[in-house]
């Protein structure tokens, strides 16, 4: 295997489209397939799976472009919660939604 392959090995991740959930890659199965721990979320029990790469990045979760991954990775379960505690922090009170640009404004 390359080192590409095995660049998302132990990474933590959070599933944002509604067939995922919070988890950590294990291990590299092939070039285009990692074997994949999901924590139990929202009675949803833990689970291993083994999932294609394709369906880790691929945008949105309907195939539109203009919409993020379905899946975004942090190097600790430590980053992971922090950013889920900061998703559910309303910014200022308003009780409005935090609105998150997920690439860099050109």
């Amino acid at each position: 295997m390359s080192e590409k392959a095995n660049a998302l090995v132990g990474k933590y991740f959070l599933g944002v489209d509604p067939h995922s959930g919070p988890g950590v890659v294990q291990a590299v199965i092939d070039e285009s397939h990692y074997l994949v721990h999901f924590d139990s979320d929202n009675g949803i029990p833990e689970s291993l799976a083994v999932v294609a790469i394709s369906d880790m990045a691929r945008a949105g979760g309907t195939g539109r472009e203009d919409e993020p991954p379905p899946w975004i990775f942090f190097d600790t379960a430590e980053q992971r919660a922090k950013y889920i505690a900061w998703m559910n922090e309303p910014p200022d009170g308003s009780g409005k939604p935090r609105i998150v640009p997920l690439r860099p404004r050109s």
